[in-house]
């Protein structure tokens, strides 16, 4: 009997040593963590930037319908930094899903547990511009990185998860102190060329908005209402060794011909024989109508001028085209475009040539 009762307190120890088991698993965070792939990743931003452009897009139609203030480009450019930093700073900073990351059902967390933070999302957002300068690499980073990470990532100290999980979770699956020495020579590694990098473009992109600005400030007082355009254009460019060739009806000119304006000449300048000056001069009745044409002059641009050589502030009316053997630039200002182009082959390179010409218009228009 006494061997019976052994036996049974053994099972009984036994079984209940499976039942404490079975309960302390059922408290572990037992997870599968999954890593959000390359073209997961790459949807979502594709979507996060539709939607931004649309806004810009919105936003930029409402600044321009003011006119031509010399400030629209400056509002424009302060509003699309706004609409950046709030759309992907606010939310890389607490619930981690960006409207294209929601959509996509991915989601960006710390990489050692820790919550969003401030800096993390400022991090992460300014990690975007070293990712897209060295030929979009740094996004690319996450296809072969043993994190999935990608440089943005890097830097903040985030990962790119498929699927959401508690703190608790991320906490227990993370490894903080070994997380933490990967992510520190990341950091001096991409920190100090990315401060640099947005320093000297913040200088540049400056530099270039103030000098258009200028430009039609500088032409100092457009003709009056009564001044046609071959008075407005009567000038002298014999220190330049340019003499004028001939006037002609701007419409006879396929770059203009079909423009609404009211009146417009073309007059064309040579040096040594050759022609290779030419000034645009077009007189609207109403101002809406010389904006309208100078919005197509953008589209012009963008289909004949050769890539990435010209340049517009739309806001300020001045658009820059440049070919290898010429140089364009056309001002808008209230009821006028001036349209000036000097070809290559003259005493100065095109740009300098065209700069000059509009300095001796400037200086006629305000004796005029």
């Amino acid at each position: 009997m006494i061997e019976k009762d052994d036996t049974k307190n053994d099972e009984l120890e036994l079984v209940w040593q499976k039942a404490s088991m079975l309960s302390s698993l059922q408290h572990e965070p037992i997870i599968m963590i999954e890593k959000a792939g390359f073209w997961r990743r790459f949807s979502a931003y594709s979507i996060d930037w539709i939607i931004i452009g649309i806004i810009n897009q919105i936003l930029s139609s409402l600044v321009s319908s003011e006119g031509t203030s010399i400030w629209g480009p400056i509002i424009l450019t302060i509003l699309d930094i706004l609409i950046v930093a709030v759309y992907f700073i606010w939310p890389y900073s607490k619930g981690g899903q960006t409207l294209g990351k929601k959509i996509l059902g991915i989601q960006v967390v710390s990489i050692d547990g820790s919550p969003l933070t401030w800096r993390k999302g400022i991090s992460r957002t300014i990690g975007y511009i070293p990712s897209t300068l060295v030929l979009n690499l740094g996004f690319l980073w996450a296809i072969w990185d043993t994190d999935n990470q990608a440089w943005q990532d890097k830097l903040a100290g985030t990962l790119v998860l498929r699927t959401s999980y508690s703190q608790e979770q991320l906490q227990d699956y993370l490894e903080p102190a070994e997380v933490g020495r990967r992510q520190k020579r990341w950091l001096i590694g991409l920190g100090i060329p990315t401060a640099l990098i947005i320093s000297t473009g913040v200088i540049v992109y400056l530099l270039f908005i103030l000098s258009g600005l200028t430009e039609v400030k500088d032409m100092g007082d457009w003709p009056s209402i009564e001044t046609s355009p071959e008075q407005a254009l009567d000038i002298d460019l014999s220190h330049l060794d340019l003499e004028s060739s001939q006037v002609i009806n701007a419409r006879e000119e396929e770059s203009w011909e079909l423009g609404q304006y009211e009146k417009g000449v073309l007059i064309s300048f040579e040096s040594d024989g050759k022609e290779n000056v030419y000034i645009w001069a077009l007189r609207y009745s109403e101002k809406n109508i010389a904006r309208s044409d100078f919005d197509s002059t953008i589209v012009w641009a963008e289909e004949n001028c050769a890539f990435h050589t010209w340049r517009v502030v739309e806001n300020s009316g001045i658009l820059n085209c440049k070919w290898t053997d010429a140089y364009d630039k056309i001002l808008l200002n209230q009821y006028w475009i001036l349209d000036v182009m000097a070809l290559k082959g003259g005493n100065y390179p095109p740009d300098d040539t065209v700069d000059q010409v509009l300095k001796v218009i400037s200086s006629h228009w305000e004796k005029s």
